[in-house]
């Protein structure tokens, strides 16, 4: 992932596009907590 990265992306580009992709993986581990919470307590 880092090489594929490097190959197209300048340093600093690629620092932006660690940021975003690490965002990304926590935005979506807070929405699927959300959704298992929520379909805890349904039940």
């Amino acid at each position: 992932m880092d090489k594929l990265l490097s190959k197209y992306l300048s340093p600093k580009q690629k620092q932006w596009a660690w940021f975003v992709i690490l965002w990304c993986f926590g935005l979506f581990c807070v929405v699927s907590m959300g959704a298992v919470i929520k379909f805890i307590m349904n039940i």
